[in-house]
């Protein structure tokens, strides 16, 4: 059995990435179209050698200790989250979910919503021409981690045609799939 985890994260950067350092943070926004696209640029280093050499040369380094603006510099996006696992983790979804996709030294999660599929893959799990998921379950990032979202009573179920190559450095394939519900 192969497990496919789907969804979309919301994540943040933490504070401290500016906090007591130089910083030079510049919003480029471009207007296409009647809609405006705004593009964040940021240069950070601690050293005050490195600093004073890039000012000299054109760029505003200033030394930022105040919380309030790295806040406002922290950028939130979001993630869509596409991952193939073959075996069930020992310590259970919830506690590898939140290890893979918590919280790292730059970011955090805010919110999200992640689906793991049940895969029967035809006729490896790398390269395939058919696969036929159940929805196994679905799970909520909320305050402590990823937890278990309560279901409907409901079972979905997904049919993937086509040749798909999926490994961790390259995936990449033609294929359409079908999402069906069956209710209880």
């Amino acid at each position: 059995m192969t497990y496919v985890i789907e969804g979309k994260l919301v994540r943040e950067e933490k504070p401290e990435k500016y906090m007591n350092r130089f910083v030079d943070f510049k919003l480029i926004e471009d207007i296409r179209g009647g809609s405006t696209i705004t593009k964040i640029k940021y240069l950070t280093t601690t050293s005050e050698t490195l600093a004073h050499q890039l000012n000299n040369k054109g760029y505003n380094l200033q030394w930022n200790e105040d919380l309030e603006r790295a806040v406002d510099i922290c950028a939130r996006r979001e993630v869509g989250v596409s991952k193939t696992k073959l075996f069930t983790p020992r310590s259970g979804w919830e506690n590898y979910l939140t290890q893979t996709f918590g919280e790292t030294e730059e970011e955090r999660i805010i919110d999200g919503k992640l689906r793991v599929w049940g895969e029967t893959r035809l006729p490896t799990p790398w390269l395939y021409v058919a696969s036929f998921s159940r929805l196994e379950d679905v799970f909520v990032f909320e305050d402590v981690g990823f937890v278990v979202e309560s279901m409907t009573q409901s079972e979905y179920t997904k049919f993937t045609a086509g040749v798909i190559f999926d490994t961790p450095i390259l995936n990449f394939g033609v294929h359409a799939s079908i999402r069906s519900s069956l209710h209880n």
